[in-house]
């Protein structure tokens, strides 16, 4: 069974990537991860899909932080406090596209055998839910921009230059035109409303 491509599992919400196919990669992934931080983009399937994620997750004893809506770095930053980090996101397809992506606490994607594991798990179903009292716990974390924003801000140069940024409507609108303010430029927006 192969779910991974490029960049994670994506594909038509509702056909290839079903809340039931997210419950099965969050019990997969639970069952030898402890914690997970989980963030997703604007895209209307994003809340579902990542409710199915976090129910897996939480099936398999994992405890979970969601941190909303975020962009991908923010996310692969935020992990380096987790086991695992889970993004949903679909990136530059279009609007009924929605995508996993998995992510390891030194911010680098999962690896090829890390997919194949959590593939394998999901195609033998070869996990199990915990009983009632070892479930998870899921807990919200609001500061995963602000840090992200911080730490790029102690390692970049201050700079007074114009700049101009499309920003897509994604989630790069919550962070990329503060960070570049808060670095001296003066920023011209474009397409800064997540939707």
């Amino acid at each position: 069974m192969k779910l991974f491509g490029s960049s994670g599992i994506r594909g038509i919400t509702n056909k290839e990537v079903t809340p039931d196919l997210a419950l099965k990669v969050g019990l997969a992934l639970g069952k030898t991860k402890r914690s997970a931080v989980v963030g997703r983009d604007p895209r209307i399937a994003g809340e579902m899909i990542e409710h199915a994620i976090i129910s897996g997750l939480l099936s398999a004893g994992c405890d979970v932080v969601r941190i909303g809506m975020v962009s991908t770095p923010t996310l692969a930053y935020a992990t380096k406090d987790y086991d695992c980090g889970v993004m949903i996101t679909a990136s530059h397809n279009p609007a009924e596209y929605v995508g996993i992506k998995l992510w390891n606490p030194d911010g680098m994607a999962f690896d090829s055998n890390q997919q194949e594991e959590i593939e394998d798990c999901i195609e033998k179903e070869d996990f199990e839910p915990v009983s009632w009292d070892k479930i998870g716990n899921v807990s919200e974390d609001a500061n995963a921009i602000r840090q992200h924003t911080n730490m790029i801000l102690q390692n970049v140069k201050r700079s007074s230059k114009r700049v101009i940024i499309d920003c897509g409507c994604g989630a790069g609108s919550t962070i990329t035109p503060y960070v570049l303010r808060k670095m001296g430029c003066e920023v011209i927006t474009l397409n800064s409303q997540p939707d």
